[in-house]
């Protein structure tokens, strides 16, 4: 079973994809933003198709990524982008990469074991380990030590972020 969500003010499912869904497939079609971050808040979504031109409204395509950046628990798999507006895809695509980039979910067996928590890596181009949000320099909202310890176990030599405390 795929639960597929199509973000847009014009087209339809035959319009953007060439597959015909299986029985069991749910697909539904937000008109604008509003319905389309509602429907993102409370369902689990396999595949995201996003127009930028949602239509009369002054919010985009572009503002549900930024949506999805601020909540990236809710980011689907897949995520296509279907406008005709190259600079909105450009943009949108920018968000995704971003979020993508910065939350790099680690495997249930290491460190803390917290689901939320993630790695990336800092403006120095060290491992960084937490969650929540990423700051413009790489550092998390909440950072992670017990994390950043196991990587420098796993890798000697090495150093992670949030660095150990000396007292």
């Amino acid at each position: 079973m795929t639960r597929r969500l199509l973000i847009d003010d014009i087209r339809r499912f035959e319009d953007v994809t060439c597959r015909t869904p299986d029985n069991d497939d749910t697909e539904v079609v937000a008109r604008n933003y509003n319905d389309g971050i509602e429907l993102l808040k409370t369902n689990a979504w396999d595949e995201l198709y996003l127009d930028h031109d949602l239509g009369e409204t002054s919010k985009t395509g572009y503002d549900v990524m930024a949506w999805l950046e601020e909540h990236p628990d809710r980011l689907p798999e897949t995520v296509v982008f279907v406008s005709a507006n190259p600079v909105g895809v450009q943009r949108m695509r920018a968000v995704l990469e971003a979020i993508r980039y910065s939350q790099t979910k680690l495997p249930d067996a290491f460190g803390c074991g917290n689901p939320r928590c993630c790695a990336s890596s800092t403006i120095a181009e060290e491992p960084s380990f937490g969650s929540g949000k990423l700051d413009d320099y790489g550092f998390w909202e909440k950072p992670c030590d017990t994390c950043a310890r196991e990587w420098e176990k796993m890798h000697p030599g090495t150093t992670a972020w949030p660095h150990t405390r000396k007292e």
